[in-house]
């Protein structure tokens, strides 16, 4: 075979190589992201949760029961789906129910979100309905920062927010509009 023959062989194979090579490319690596990324603290999860906080003199103070709890050990923090809380104080029982709760371990507070229901019962029933609540267990406070609605056999009330002092039974709402119904007299 002629030089020129080869050197025209080898330009010839050397074009189609660049032209295949534009139109064939091999393939780049593909770097999966998750949708969600998967916290990389959490250190246990818990199904069918019964949760008991005792207060200093070995009384409880609540019961947490919940579907599912997830621990965070950075920020010593729980977080629980569907929570319905007992809350007790000496003549008195709170039932709170959420769809999520969150239980900050250092500062003892629960702070409940998403169709949040505060109840009594007793003698001096009420519901209390919100989207979002924190409880400060130690000083038994409850801050209630947005919109509410109590009901009660003799109130009704709407607020823009609360705090109420449980142990005390002290309440202050802010924004208040309320329809009062006196209880009717027994026949």
């Amino acid at each position: 075979m002629s030089r020129p023959r080869r050197f025209l062989i080898y330009a010839l194979m050397a074009i189609a190589a660049l032209i295949l090579g534009r139109f064939v490319r091999t393939p780049s690596p593909v770097l999966l992201q998750p949708k969600e990324a998967v916290p990389d603290n959490i250190d246990f999860y818990l199904a069918a949760v019964d949760y008991r906080a005792l207060g200093s003199d070995g009384l409880l103070r609540y019961r947490l029961q919940s579907p599912m709890l997830e621990h965070y050990q950075r920020e010593d923090v729980s977080r629980a789906r569907e929570p319905r809380i007992e809350y007790r104080l000496p003549g008195q029982r709170w039932q709170l129910q959420a769809q999520q709760a969150e239980l900050q371990h250092r500062e003892d507070r629960l702070l409940l979100a998403n169709r949040v229901l505060l109840s009594r019962e007793g003698s001096r029933p009420m519901q209390l309905s919100t989207e979002r609540l924190e409880l400060q267990t130690a000083v038994q406070l409850v801050t209630l920062p947005g919109a509410l609605r109590l009901d009660s056999p003799a109130l009704r009330l709407e607020a823009g927010s609360a705090r109420l002092q449980l142990d005390q039974g002290r309440y202050r709402f802010d924004r208040v509009r309320a329809t009062h119904q006196p209880p009717e007299a027994e026949s």
